[in-house]
């Protein structure tokens, strides 16, 4: 399956173009081993991020942006970095080489993501975004809200001002976003948050790449849950004639 194959539940912009694999880089803990024995993400409130500025969006002050600004508020969000070679990504967010990275094939991932418990209300599956993030230093932008209605590309466009847009500050992190609104109506009985745990098919795992310094106690976890399954197994290694990491098959 190819992103343009997805169907109208899953919004892809037209001209978005992504590695076929796209990677979280994952601290080694209980959490960690859970999720990848019950193939579970968590999508995180974006106001829990590390980048101020979000869930920040500039609306028009009609009746409709407040609606707007819930969607962006409520949302659940997952991020993904393009590269498996992305240094600050280690440091940060795969414990200095002691942790993980994850290679999701983002297509399988985005077709098969589903809640871990549904309310009682939904009786129809929950729109997914995904975005390449726009990088830039020209401020938050107001969002267009007449052509959020026209579903064209400039939908498109309006929609990375909502949920895809940050500084450059941030642009070494080679982000990829799936985005998952909150329910459109607001009523108690009817209503849902998009962030939340939620499950994905085993086939959406295709790579774990093993930082060099992980422990061997968490090596050995990791290797046990995935026994059996076809994933492929690679290491993180520094190359330190460049201050780079590389990555090697096992």
């Amino acid at each position: 399956m190819k992103l343009s194959d997805i169907n109208y539940v899953f919004p892809v912009p037209r001209d978005l173009v992504l590695p076929h694999i796209v990677y979280k880089y994952r601290v080694a803990n209980e959490l960690l081993f859970q999720s990848l024995v019950l193939n579970q993400v968590w999508l995180a409130k974006p106001e829990s991020f590390n980048d101020p500025f979000e869930p920040e969006s500039i609306f028009s002050g009609t009746p409709f942006s407040k609606a707007l600004d819930r969607d962006v508020r409520e949302s659940g969000v997952l991020c993904f970095c393009k590269s498996s070679e992305n240094l600050p990504m280690w440091s940060y967010y795969g414990d200095g080489l002691r942790g993980i990275a994850i290679g999701y094939d983002v297509t399988v991932l985005l077709s098969t993501l589903e809640p871990a418990k549904r309310t009682q209300s939904e009786c129809s599956p929950r729109w997914k975004y995904l975005f390449d993030l726009d990088y830039h230093d020209d401020g938050l932008r107001e969002v267009d809200e007449h052509a959020l209605l026209s579903n064209d590309q400039l939908t498109d466009a309006e929609r990375k001002k909502m949920f895809a847009t940050k500084s450059r500050a941030f642009l070494h992190e080679e982000e990829c976003r799936i985005v998952i609104q909150p329910s459109s109506d607001v009523r108690e009985d009817f209503k849902w948050q998009g962030y939340g745990l939620y499950h994905h098919a085993p086939q959406a795992i295709k790579e774990i790449i093993l930082g060099e310094l992980i422990s061997p106690e968490n090596e050995q976890v990791i290797l046990k849950v995935l026994e059996g399954r076809n994933i492929t197994i690679k290491k993180a290694v520094r190359d330190k004639q460049n201050f780079s990491i590389q990555i090697r098959s096992i």
